[in-house]
């Protein structure tokens, strides 16, 4: 449930970007994070693809995440290492 609920503000926001009331009104909660980074989206996500592998809402952000996952500071992260699909 987590990985899907912090999904929408990728969705919507982007990796990365900033959560405003545009891209993510829809996003349950969404307010509190209004202003804030969709960071570590990426990384959660890739595991979650892994082990919820049915569930479109996740897998549909796939490549996006990494895409996001594959550059910057923890692009060599070890938590990830394996843990892509492909």
């Amino acid at each position: 449930m987590a990985v899907q609920y912090y999904a929408c503000f990728a969705k919507g926001a982007s990796f990365y970007k900033t959560v405003t009331r545009e891209n993510s009104g829809s996003c349950l909660n969404a307010a509190q994070y209004y202003g804030r980074l969709v960071n570590g989206v990426d990384r959660m996500l890739l595991i979650g693809v892994e082990r919820f592998s049915g569930n479109k809402t996740i897998t549909a952000l796939e490549a996006d995440a990494q895409k996001a996952a594959s550059g910057g500071a923890f692009s060599t992260d070890a938590i990830l290492f394996g843990k892509w699909r492909d």
